[in-house]
Formats: structure tokens, sequence, C-alpha cells
């Protein structure tokens, strides 16, 4: 295959050190590669590298440059945001006419950074009003807010309001809710709700305040991950880790070391 293919070649025009170092280079592109199904890159390192009877005039400078372009591309490329809730069918229970705050508990499985609020616009046709949305944590510490509008992007089923992003820990513990239900409508997820929770996303409970004049923590639970409202929403990317900054180092280094042996 093209890791163990693309190591013997290295191995034979370069020192064996060098040769266990490419062997690790490329199984991490091999493996990107087939992870994020980026058939063009897989095509062009299978033809680059993998066949040695053919690449006998590529010496290890170039391999050391085009391996570090590869795989700090792959590792460091565009990442696509995350909707922490995506709704397919709203149900026939919408309800509201009242200045609830609502929403939900959650934990992030992993460290991310949320850039967006997001509210409910039942049959996405609008807002008939402006609306807060905030993110806690899980003490009420206020963390961001923002005010959604039918001026909005939409994204499915929600107006999203950007933030300047935050982080949130994996394994902590945060609350997000959004305000003021008198004029648009609220769902809850089990009452008829088609919807689909992202994996990083872990909810824990369903959150409420009543009365609740202007935008404030949701103090009270609901006590069931199944009973919880979609009427707040955020968007984030996955923080990398440190396995990828170490591996976008490694690229930048072997397309210097290429540069430095040319």
């Amino acid at each position: 295959r093209i890791a163990a293919r693309g190591a013997r070649f290295v191995t034979a025009v370069t020192t064996p050190a060098a040769g266990r170092l490419a062997a690790r280079v490329w199984q991490e592109i091999d493996n990107r590669c087939l992870k994020t199904a980026n058939r063009a890159l897989h095509f062009f390192i299978r033809q680059f590298c993998g066949e040695s009877e053919m690449s006998q005039t590529v010496n290890a400078a170039a391999i050391g440059r085009w391996a570090g372009i590869i795989l700090t591309l792959l590792v460091a490329g565009p990442v696509r945001a995350q909707v922490a809730i995506e709704v397919q069918d709203a149900g026939p229970n919408a309800f509201g006419g009242s200045a609830w705050t609502l929403g939900f508990e959650f934990v992030p499985q992993v460290d991310i950074s949320v850039d967006r609020l997001g509210f409910f616009d039942l049959d996405a046709d609008g807002l008939a009003g402006t609306h807060g949305v905030a993110l806690w944590d899980a003490s009420g510490t206020l963390i961001s807010s923002a005010f959604v509008s039918s001026s909005d992007p939409l994204i499915g089923f929600y107006r999203f309001s950007a933030i300047s992003p935050v982080v949130l820990t994996a394994g902590n513990s945060y609350v997000v809710g959004s305000h003021d239900f008198r004029t648009d409508d609220a769902i809850r997820d089990d009452r008829g709700v088609t919807s689909t929770i992202d994996p990083d996303i872990n909810i824990i409970t369903g959150r409420w305040r009543f009365p609740s004049g202007s935008l404030q923590f949701p103090n009270i639970s609901t006590g069931s991950p199944t009973v919880f409202y979609n009427t707040a929403n955020f968007t984030f990317t996955r923080v990398p880790e440190m396995q990828s900054h170490l591996l976008i180092l490694i690229g930048l280094g072997l397309w210097a070391a290429g540069r430095h042996l040319a």
C-alpha cells in the first residue's frame, strides 16, 4: 500500500533513520487521506511514491518537500463548522406566548470552539422579534451572548449570530439558552421533534426559567437528557489536539529539510 511502498523507496535512497521517519509520515498521510476521503491527494500520493521503478529520478529532497507540504495541508486544512443540534422536523407541538428562558445543559466530548449562537425559526420563514441567546458555565457564569433576528443567516431551522470564539473544555458542563417566546414559537425535543445531536455534544438535561423578563440563566432542570428545549443552538469547531500540532511541525520540518537538501 501507499505507506509501505513509499517507505521502501525512501529507505533505498536515504538513511535508515530517514526511512523510518518517512514511513511514519507516509502512514499518517495515508490514514488522513482515507479519513477525509480526499481522493485527489490520495491518487497523487499513490502515483508519486507507489511506483519506485518509475521514480528513480525522484530524490530525497523532493520527497521531503512534498511530504511536508501534503502533511501540513492535511492536518491544518479548512475545518467545517459543526452544528450542535440539527432539526429535521419540528413536529406539531410548538408552543409560545410567554417570556421563558429555555435551553439545555450539555458536556462537550472534546475541546471545542463555539463561534455562533442560534435561535430556532419555526418553518424557517423568519423571526417576528429579536431574541437573546447565551452560553453559561454550570454555575451560571455568563460566557457569551448574542441577539438573533431575521437578518441573521439561516442554517436548517436556526438563525445564527456570530460571537467571538470561546473555547469549551471537554468533560465540563455548560448551559445554552434563548429568551422570549411571546412572538416566536419554541419546541421541546420529546414532543414529536425529529432531531440529530452532534456526537461531540452530550446533552445532560433540559433547562428552563419562568418567569424570565429578560435573558437569564435557566436554573431549573427537566431532569432528563431526552426532555430538552431545541430553542437555542450553537455552531463549533474542534480545537486541534496536540498531536495535530506536532504533525504540522513535522510536516514543516520535512519541507525545510527538503529545501536544505535540494
